[in-house]
């Protein structure tokens, strides 16, 4: 059944499952926007550009993330991963892993997946800005 929400699902494909992450609306993630495409490179000392695309995207999705769908901490399918998921738990579950926040569970490259798209749309919106 489809839900109207002012929030930003990006679904992103698993093994043959759908994630679906969740944002707050557009509006609400201007800044945060900004600051993702600003963050991609950075100047070094010597004048050289280095590519930091994914360490922004990585801290864009840590940063804005609300939720997510579809993804399990158990084996059986049944214990869903949330931002309501209890810390301790997870530390126990996943006892290598150093988790601080519930995102720290999700891979790196699900997490820049994601936060492109939101690079992707900016930039067609800027493209679609200048061309008015």
């Amino acid at each position: 059944m489809p839900v109207l929400t002012n929030n930003v699902r990006i679904t992103l494909e698993v093994q043959d499952d759908d994630v679906v992450f969740i944002f707050p609306a557009h509006h609400a993630m201007k800044n945060s926007i900004r600051k993702l495409l600003k963050n991609r490179f950075i100047q070094d000392g010597r004048g050289n550009t280095r590519n930091m695309s994914y360490e922004a995207r990585q801290a864009f999705f840590d940063d804005n993330c609300i939720g997510c769908e579809g993804l399990f901490i158990d084996d059986e399918g049944k214990v869903p991963l949330t931002p309501d998921s209890s810390i301790e738990d997870l530390r126990t579950q996943f006892p290598d892993s150093n988790v601080k926040v519930w995102t720290d569970l999700i891979p790196d490259n699900w997490k820049a997946e994601v936060s492109s798209q939101f690079e992707e749309m900016a930039v067609r919106a800027r493209t679609k800005a200048e061309g008015e």
